[in-house]
C-alpha cells in the first residue's frame, strides 16, 4: 500500500524505469585513481622520395625565332634578241650546269647578218688598200694611194712655183704667172689634206664595220640561252615553237647550294644579334627534323621590317646534293644528262625553326623538368631539408627537354624531390637513391 501523501506510478512508467536502472548498472567503471590510459596512435612511416640537386650549369643563351630557306640565287633566265624558239632543254626540275644550253632560238637571221657585216668590213679594208681578210685594221696613212697621189701633185706644184718666181726675178715671166703657179700649190696643198682626211674617214668607216659585225656575231651568240650558274629549273615559261620578244622569259632557275636561312628576331631581341652567330635549324621539310648547326648569321639588315617590327637577318648553310645522280634504263633523270646530283633534302621556300646563340658561354641554375609542380599558373620546388618537406614557388625561364632554369626562389645546393605528386608542405620524407 502506498504511503500516505505519495502518489502511485502510472502503470506505463515502469518499463521506463526499469531500463533506466539498467543502463546505470551496466555503465563502465570509471578508472581508478592513478591508472595509465591505452598510447594513441603512432604518427605514419616517413615517405620514400628520389631528389635532385639544384645545381648552376653551362648553358648556352639562345634566342628561338622562325623563317624560311630561300635559293641563294633566284633568276629568271630571257632572250636578248628577238626569234621562235626551237629548242628548250630543260623542263621542271632539270638541273643545269654554269654554262649548259637551256634553250635557243632560230639562228638563220642571224648568221645572215653575219655574213653580211663580214662583207662589209671586206669592202672597208680594200678602200684602205688592206687585203680583205685579215684582222689587222692599222694603216700608214702617208702610204695610202690617194694621199701618195696629192703629195706628188704637192711637189709638183712646188717647183712650178719655184720656177715662175726665178722667172719673174729674170723678167722673162710676168707676175700672172707666178700668181698662177701659187694659186696651183695651194690646190696641191688642200688636195693633200683631203687625202689624208678620206683616209680617217675609211679608217673610222672600218671601225663602224668592225662594231657592226661584232654586234652582229653577239645577237647570233644570244640566240643560245646559257645558264649563268649551277641550279635547278624551277619553272619552265615557254614552249617550243614560241615567237618571242626581246626579254621574253624562258624559264626559272634557283641555286640550292648554298642556302640562305632567312629569319626574323622579334625588336625586344634585335639587339643581341651579331653577324658570326651560330644558327642551328630545323627545317619543316625535313624528314629527319634534325637540329643543324653548320649555319652562321652572313648578313644582317640595316632596319626593322615597318610592318612585322623584326629584324631580318640571314644565315648560310650548305645544301650539297647526292654525289651520283638518279638513273635509269633510259639513261639520267635529268632531261640535260649533265650527270649533275640530285635534289638535296632542303629545299627552298620550307617553314623553319631555328636558334641562334647570343652567348655560348652563358651557365644557368638549372634543375630537371620532373622536380617542378605547376598547377593552376604557379610553378613550386618541394625541397627536402631535415627530414621535412618545404615548399618553394619559383620563377622558371629556359627550358628544353631534360631541365629548366630556376630564376628565383632556389639556391645552389637544394635538394628537390622528384616526381613529388601529392607531397604537401611539412610532409616527413626518406631520401633514398
Amino acid at each position: 500500500m502506498a504511503s500516505a501523501g505519495s502518489r502511485p506510478l502510472p502503470t506505463f512508467a515502469a518499463p521506463l524505469v526499469l531500463a533506466l536502472a539498467c543502463a546505470a548498472g551496466c555503465a563502465p567503471e570509471a578508472p581508478k585513481s592513478g591508472a595509465v590510459a591505452p598510447p594513441a596512435a603512432s604518427n605514419a612511416a616517413p615517405r620514400e622520395v628520389r631528389t635532385a640537386r639544384v645545381a648552376r650549369e653551362a648553358w648556352e643563351r639562345t634566342i628561338g625565332v622562325t623563317g624560311e630557306l630561300a635559293a641563294f640565287e633566284e633568276t629568271e633566265l630571257s632572250v636578248k634578241v628577238p626569234g621562235r624558239l626551237v629548242h628548250l632543254a630543260v623542263d621542271l626540275g632539270s638541273r643545269v650546269a654554269k654554262g649548259a644550253l637551256v634553250a635557243e632560238l632560230d639562228a638563220r637571221d642571224y648568221e645572215l647578218r653575219v655574213k653580211q657585216s663580214e662583207a662589209a668590213v671586206a669592202a672597208a679594208r680594200t678602200a684602205l688598200g688592206l687585203a680583205p681578210e685579215g684582222d689587222d685594221d692599222s694603216v700608214d696613212v702617208d702610204a695610202t694611194t690617194g694621199v701618195k697621189l696629192a703629195a706628188t701633185q704637192l711637189a709638183a706644184a712646188r717647183r712650178d712655183h719655184e720656177r715662175a718666181q726665178d722667172l719673174l726675178k729674170s723678167k722673162v715671166s710676168t707676175q700672172a704667172q707666178l700668181d698662177d703657179a701659187e694659186t696651183a700649190l695651194r690646190l696641191a696643198e688642200t688636195r693633200l689634206s683631203a687625202a689624208r682626211e678620206d683616209v680617217q674617214n675609211r679608217k673610222a668607216a672600218l671601225a663602224a664595220r668592225r662594231a657592226d659585225l661584232a654586234l652582229a656575231k653577239q645577237q647570233l651568240a644570244d640566240t643560245r640561252i646559257t645558264a649563268p650558274f649551277d641550279g635547278e629549273v624551277a619553272a619552265r615559261l615557254a614552249g617550243t615553237g614560241d615567237y618571242l620578244a626581246a626579254g621574253a622569259p624562258v624559264a626559272r632557275l634557283v641555286r640550292t647550294d648554298p642556302l640562305r636561312v632567312r629569319l626574323r628576331v622579334p625588336e625586344r631581341e634585335a639587339g643581341l644579334v651579331r653577324v658570326g652567330q651560330t644558327v642551328r635549324f630545323a627545317a619543316e621539310g625535313d624528314a629527319l627534323g634534325t637540329w643543324k648547326p653548320n649555319a652562321g648569321i652572313t648578313r644582317i639588315a640595316p632596319a626593322l621590317g615597318a610592318q612585322s617590327r623584326a629584324l631580318l637577318v640571314e644565315a648560310e648553310v650548305a645544301n650539297p646534293a647526292p654525289k651520283e645522280p638518279a638513273t635509269s634504263a633510259d639513261g639520267p633523270s635529268s632531261p640535260m644528262g649533265t650527270g649533275l646530283p640530285d635534289a638535296a633534302v632542303l629545299r627552298p621556300g620550307a617553314f623553319v625553326r631555328a636558334q641562334i646563340v647570343v652567348d655560348a658561354a652563358a651557365d644557368a641554375l638549372t634543375v630537371p623538368l620532373a622536380a617542378v609542380v605547376s598547377f593552376a599558373g604557379i610553378d613550386k620546388l618541394l625541397v627536402v631539408k631535415d627530414g621535412k618537406v618545404l615548399e618553394r614557388r619559383v620563377k622558371l625561364g629556359r627550358r628544353d627537354d631534360t631541365r629548366v632554369e630556376l630564376l628565383e626562389g632556389a639556391v645552389e645546393g637544394d635538394e628537390a624531390v622528384l616526381a613529388p605528386g601529392n607531397l604537401g608542405d611539412g610532409a616527413a620524407v626518406r631520401v633514398t637513391k
